[in-house]
């Protein structure tokens, strides 16, 4: 869709995958400085490190937080020690502690032996996640440093795991 300042808007997730590999022990989980070059379009669609690029902007509506391939220990421990904070311009605009920020997505249930479960942040609807009221969407301008990280205890992971935060909302481009 084209805005009147001629830009391209889509409803589109800001998004980047952490991999933290079994035995890999830290008390802080960084997310967006990977850039989608390097690592991918599935681990990340960020194209610059921490910000977005000139002329983009984007409005954030939903934070989520999508547990993948992770073993109960290690979710058990995320949500006892540890708490997302995400900042822009270096300037706190939300926090809270991980369970709180569903994931909305993702495999539910156990294999046809019901002995192996996969388990998530929260049920696995898009439906499930916490939405910011549109006087409490959070602005992201080209330029401004965006950090969102995951901070506590000390934490080891007892397998390896992944986990993928998503910035839902509207997502503002120049027109070519």
């Amino acid at each position: 869709m084209l805005t009147a300042n001629q830009q391209n808007a889509q409803w589109s997730p800001i998004y980047d995958t952490k991999t933290i590999s079994a035995g890999a022990t830290g008390a802080s989980i960084a997310f967006f400085a990977q850039q989608r070059s390097t690592v991918g379009r599935a681990v990340t669609n960020m194209t610059k490190a921490n910000e977005l690029p000139a002329g983009e902007r984007f409005e954030a509506y939903s934070l989520r937080l999508l547990l993948l391939n992770c073993a109960k220990a290690d979710i058990d421990a995320l949500y006892a020690g540890f708490a997302a904070l995400l900042k822009v311009s270096g300037k706190p605009v939300l926090e809270g502690p991980v369970e709180y920020f569903s994931g909305g997505g993702g495999i539910y249930g156990a294999d046809s032996t019901a002995s192996v479960f996969n388990y998530n942040n929260g049920v696995p609807d898009p439906r499930a996640v916490v939405m910011f009221p549109e006087q409490y969407k959070i602005a992201i301008e080209a330029g401004e440093p965006l950090e969102l990280t995951l901070e506590g205890t000390s934490f080891t992971a007892g397998a390896t795991m992944k986990i993928k935060a998503l910035l839902e909302g509207v997502h503002y481009w120049p027109v070519n």
